[in-house]
C-alpha cells in the first residue's frame, strides 16, 4: 500500500479498523455542510489518501477486507479522500459506497471495472469515468456535486442509474455522456437534478423509464439532450416542471410506452426545441401545459396512442411551431383546451 502521512494517519485507521470488522467507517461531519476540498482544519483526522484506498479496495478482493451488512459493501461516510479515487480496471466482487466525501476536483475512475452497487450520494467531486465498467447492481448518485463530466459510455448496469437531487457542472461541455450504455433499470434525473452541459444518450438502452421530471437541463445553443437512437422499454418523462434550454432531439428513438412532456417549458428560439423525426413510441405523445420555444418536429413518426397538446402553447415564427408530416398517429391528435401556435402547424 501507498505510505500514510502522519496527517491522515488517523482517518486511515478509522477506515481500515471498520473494514476489517466489517461496519461502516464514519466520519461526523461538521455542522453547515460538506466543508471545502482545501480547509484542512475541518478535515483533520477525516482524511484518507485516494491511492491508499484503492490499495485497500484492491486488496480486500484477497480477503482483507470483511463487509457490512448483507449489501455486501464498503462503506465510508463523510471523508476527504486526497488526490481521487482510481479504480480502472480492478475487479472488487462487492459493492461501494462514498456517501457525501469531498474530493474536490478530483476524479472517481472505474473505467472497465467490476463490481457490485456503486453508492456515490452527496459526493464532491470533479468528475467520474465509469467507461466501458460492468456495475453488477445500482449506481445511486443522488445529491452528488460534479464539476466536470458523469461518464457511462459504453457501461453496463445491471439496475438503476438514480441521479434525484444530483448536480453536473460541465458548462460548454458534456455534463453526462452514456453513449451506448446498457441499463437494465431505469435512469432517473428527477427532483431538482440539474445539468449544466448536454446530456448525450446515443443508442443507450434502458430496461426501464427514463424520468427527468423537473430536471434542470441548461445548454443554450446546442443540445440539452442528445439521445438519437435510444431504446427505452417504458415510458419517458420530460414534464412536471423540466426546463430545458437547448434541444432535445430523439431521432430515431425506441420508446416503449408514453412520451409524456406535460407542463415543462423547453426553449431552443429560431430551431428544433424537440425533434423526434423517425421515432416510435408505444403509447401516447403528451405536451399538456407545456412552453415550447422552438420547433416541434414529428416527422416520420409512429406513435402507438394520441398526441395530446391541450393547453400547450408552441412559438416559433422562422420555420414553423409544430411539423409532422407523414406521421402515424394511432389515436387521436388533440388542439385543444386553449391550445397556440404561434407559427405555422
Amino acid at each position: 500500500m501507498a505510505a500514510v502521512s502522519g496527517a491522515d494517519l488517523a482517518g486511515h485507521e478509522v477506515v481500515e479498523g471498520a473494514a476489517r470488522r466489517g461496519v461502516p467507517a464514519v466520519f461526523e461531519p461538521p455542522a453547515g455542510g460538506l466543508p471545502d476540498y482545501d480547509d484542512e482544519d475541518a478535515w483533520a483526522g477525516r482524511s484518507v489518501d485516494g491511492e491508499w484506498l484503492a490499495a485497500l479496495l484492491t486488496s480486500g478482493a484477497d480477503g482483507n477486507v470483511r463487509l457490512n451488512g448483507s449489501g455486501r459493501r464498503l462503506t465510508i461516510r463523510g471523508a476527504r479522500i486526497l488526490g481521487g479515487l482510481d479504480l480502472d480496471g480492478a475487479h472488487l466482487p462487492y459493492g461501494i459506497e462514498l456517501a457525501g466525501c469531498q474530493l474536490g476536483e478530483h476524479r472517481v475512475l472505474l473505467r472497465d471495472a467490476r463490481t457490485r452497487t456503486v453508492l456515490l450520494g452527496g459526493l464532491h467531486c470533479g468528475g467520474i469515468d465509469a467507461d466501458r465498467a460492468h456495475i453488477a447492481g445500482a449506481l445511486m448518485l443522488q445529491g452528488a456535486r460534479v464539476t466536470g463530466s458523469v461518464r457511462l459510455v459504453d457501461a453496463r448496469v445491471d439496475a438503476s442509474v438514480e441521479c434525484d437531487g444530483a448536480c453536473f457542472d460541465a458548462p460548454g461541455g458534456t455534463a453526462l455522456d452514456a453513449d451506448r450504455a446498457h441499463i437494465a433499470g431505469s435512469l432517473v434525473l428527477r427532483r431538482g437534478f440539474a445539468a449544466t452541459g448536454g446530456i448525450l444518450l446515443q443508442a443507450t438502452t434502458i430496461g426501464g423509464a427514463l424520468d427527468a421530471s423537473g430536471a434542470q437541463l441548461d445548454n443554450p445553443g446546442g443540445l440539452a439532450l442528445s439521445a438519437g437512437g435510444l431504446e427505452v422499454s417504458g415510458p419517458v418523462r420530460l414534464g412536471d416542471g423540466l426546463r430545458a434550454a437547448g434541444g432535445i432531439e430523439l431521432f430515431g428513438a425506441r420508446i416503449g410506452r408514453a412520451l409524456v412532456c406535460s407542463a415543462g417549458r423547453f426553449e431552443n428560439a429560431g430551431g428544433d426545441a424537440l425533434r423526434l423525426d423517425g421515432a416510435a413510441v408505444g403509447g401516447s405523445v403528451i405536451f399538456r401545459r407545456s412552453v415550447v420555444i422552438g420547433r416541434v418536429r414529428l416527422v416520420n413518426v409512429d406513435v402507438g396512442g394520441d398526441l395530446a397538446c391541450g393547453g400547450a402553447r408552441f412559438e416559433n415564427l422562422a420555420n414553423g411551431a409544430l411539423s409532422m408530416s407523414r406521421a402515424t398517429i394511432g389515436g387521436h391528435v388533440y388542439l385543444d383546451d386553449g391550445f397556440v401556435a404561434d407559427g405555422e402547424v
